[in-house]
């Protein structure tokens, strides 16, 4: 009669992105995406499990390319929440696995 361990009653993402020509050489973009997972637990043996609670995560992009060449700027985790994504309780301590704190970054990329 337990639940499944990490599995949430409902778990769910939805992305957006825009694109569009900017000139005849070069095209752009904006992006969005949203993932939600409901709270769970870690274990299905009563002793040992622990409530991860329910979390959101937002990410954004934008980014311009040529035929030759592609730059990007993004941040992941945008609101900056501690995601607890698995927790391990065979140490005398649970062990938290979270996610990464908002992480902001430059992607470039060329085409050969």
């Amino acid at each position: 009669g337990s639940s499944l361990a990490y599995t949430p009653e409902f778990q769910g993402n939805i992305m957006a992105r825009y694109e569009r020509s900017l000139t005849s050489e070069y095209d752009g973009y904006v992006q969005g995406a949203i993932q939600y997972s409901d709270e769970s637990y870690n274990s299905i043996v009563l002793a040992d499990r622990v409530l991860i609670d329910s979390w959101t995560n937002v990410d954004v992009s934008a980014g311009i390319s040529t035929d030759k060449w592609a730059a990007s700027l993004y941040v992941e985790n945008l609101t900056d929440e501690r995601i607890v994504r698995s927790v391990q309780t065979s140490d005398p301590r649970n062990l938290e696995y979270v996610s990464r704190p908002r992480t902001i970054g430059a992607r470039l990329s060329v085409r050969y």
